[in-house]
């Protein structure tokens, strides 16, 4: 079958049509295929077609769940960033929640706790991955191989870059409980990783339930979230409350499966019922139930509605899901703005990066301007306070353009590899002990943070020994096989011509995220029916929904995680 190739334009001349080139032998196409492919001389498509196919999209593409992604990662970043208030003093550093202090912050959360919103994304984009790996024949293990590599690799570098950075504090003479203190604070949020290893693992059989039952798949794991907060209530915290973890995201990722299948309410009446009805609970909930208004855990409450997470936040999904499906007709312009679009595209392929490394920015900023006493003190909750907050939140951004800049091409490696197809990969029995190893490491960094005051110089044994079991199982220890399909998983980065700079190398690796995340799914979903008939391939890409129609376009290159 051909390839579609964007041609090069010639000076003084109208673009032409798209050219056909003969495929690399051994890769199979649709009839409709179209990506971008190396030119002549194995130059890269040019930064222009590129650039021009990020802004026309791809057809069918719903870039209003790229939006959703990019807002929750702004309203993680901002919510974390208000409620954490680093102080120094006589004794150090130290720190207070915003949310003890101001209790009108509590009201807050409901808008800026978007976790249930971070699993339901995340639904959407596991159930398009498993699907496409389903068509290209491409088994469990495999397809769960290259999911948690994209969390565990940017992840990684976090945890040794940390590790390292508090030794050499340890080592240097710094008082260990303040490195324990800021080695624990940088690892906030990794506790969202341990969950979503557990529901993507799971995905491809909860798909499946959904595919068979539908929406029976939700009063099962409500009924579940329920009976353990009854039990949590009676009996106070115990092992069986962590099992809402996976129960409460495990139901919002099955809502992503409704979206993507458009089994969610299409009227907007309907859709306005469900948001007010939800919010209607969560407020009866607060007002005659046990749970607190805070959806973030406030200290010296009972009951924290996050940790772990309760029936408030379960209904929060639905709210939230609502409320996209709501403003979805007022938000689809947005994306089509070049600059709007451009910062969506940032967004999402720095993502990972921006949940991994946000609190390591506040340290950094808190570390560099606290000592110098010029943040004035202010009463918590005034005029004067916010502004200072808002300030604060100028301050943590410089240091974090800086992490982006510096490890954000972890995670673009992450997603578009090294540029050369994948031979082998480990077992599925390896990646998923892999995978139980990298949730263990995440679980201890949470509770432990990456410095141990029990330990010499502070190395945090507990963690590190299961992460580096993550390493040499999920990156090739044990029985290892030939990957059929490697030469359909990757293409080539488009370089940016004429510029050899490194901020120039990575806009063009960031094109080349782009590139992917338009075009190399039209190579490789190609079912045996479709491969043999084009009339029959067009059917089974009919979408039945906005969400189905983008799939063709970034279901092998979706985002991992909530995005966090």
């Amino acid at each position: 079958m051909p390839v579609l190739t964007p041609p090069r334009r010639t000076t003084g001349t109208a673009p032409t049509t798209l050219q056909r080139s003969k495929p690399p032998e051994g890769v199979r196409l649709t009839p409709d295929a179209s990506v971008l492919r190396a030119g002549p001389g194995g130059r890269a498509a040019t930064a222009t077609a590129t650039a021009g196919a990020a802004g026309a999209g791809a057809p069918g593409r719903d870039r209003h769940l790229d939006l959703l992604r990019a807002v929750a990662i702004v309203a993680v970043v901002v919510g974390h960033w208000l409620v954490v208030v680093p102080t120094f003093g006589a004794d150090g550093f130290s720190g207070s929640n915003a949310l003890e202090q101001v209790g009108s912050m509590r009201g807050l959360t409901w808008f800026f706790q978007v976790m249930p919103l971070f699993f339901i994304v995340g639904g959407v984009a596991n159930a398009r991955s498993w699907r496409s790996a389903k068509g290209r024949g491409e088994g469990y293990g495999v397809w769960l191989n290259t999911r948690l590599r994209r969390l565990a690799e940017p992840s990684l570098w976090l945890f040794g870059v940390g590790a390292v950075l508090a030794v050499g504090l340890r080592a240097a003479g710094v008082d260990p409980g303040q490195v324990h203190l800021l080695a624990w604070l940088v690892t906030v949020p990794v506790w969202f990783l341990a969950v979503y290893v557990f529901v993507i693992a799971g995905a491809p059989l909860m798909l499946k339930a959904h595919d068979k039952f539908g929406l029976w798949v939700l009063p099962t794991l409500l009924a579940r979230v329920v009976f353990v907060d009854v039990m949590r209530f009676r009996s106070g915290v115990s092992v069986l409350t962590y099992s809402n973890f996976l129960w409460v995201f495990l139901f919002c990722q099955q809502l992503g499966f409704l979206w993507l299948d458009g089994k969610v309410p299409s009227n907007r009446f309907r859709q306005a019922s469900l948001a007010l009805g939800g919010v209607g609970a969560m407020t009866l909930l607060v007002a005659f139930g046990p749970y607190p208004l805070s959806l973030v855990g406030v200290p010296g409450e009972a009951v924290q509605n996050n940790a772990p997470p309760t029936l408030m936040l379960l209904v929060a999904g639905v709210v939230q899901l609502s409320v996209a499906l709501l403003l979805r007709p007022l938000c689809v312009g947005l994306p089509q703005r070049r600059r709007v679009w451009a910062a969506v595209i940032g967004l999402n392929a720095h993502a990972m990066t921006i949940l991994l490394w946000h609190f390591t920015a506040l340290v950094v900023a808190s570390a560099v301007v606290l000592p110098l006493g010029i943040i004035p003190s202010t009463l918590p909750g005034s005029l004067p306070w916010w502004l200072v907050r808002a300030a604060m939140l100028v301050l943590y951004l410089v240091p974090l353009v800086g992490l982006v800049w510096g490890f954000g091409r972890i995670e673009r490696r992450a997603l578009l590899g090294d540029g050369r197809p994948v031979r082998s990969l480990p077992s599925t029995v390896s990646t998923a002990a892999g995978g139980l190893s990298f949730a263990a490491g995440c679980a201890a960094v949470t509770v432990g943070g990456l410095s141990d005051q029990g330990s010499p110089l502070g190395v945090p044994v507990v963690a590190v020994l299961p992460l580096a079991g993550c390493w040499l199982l999920i990156w090739g220890f044990g029985r290892r096989r030939r990957n059929a399909d490697a030469q359909t998983q990757l293409l080539p980065r488009p370089p940016t011509r004429g510029d050899s700079t490194r901020q120039g190398r990575m806009r063009g690796e960031v094109r080349g995220w782009v590139n992917e995340e338009l075009s190399v799914d039209s190579i490789n979903r190609c079912s045996p029916d479709s491969c043999a008939n084009p009339e029959v391939g067009r059917a089974s890409r009919r979408p039945a929904s906005p969400l189905a129609a983008s799939s063709s376009s970034s279901s092998t290159n979706g985002a991992s995680g909530p995005s966090c």
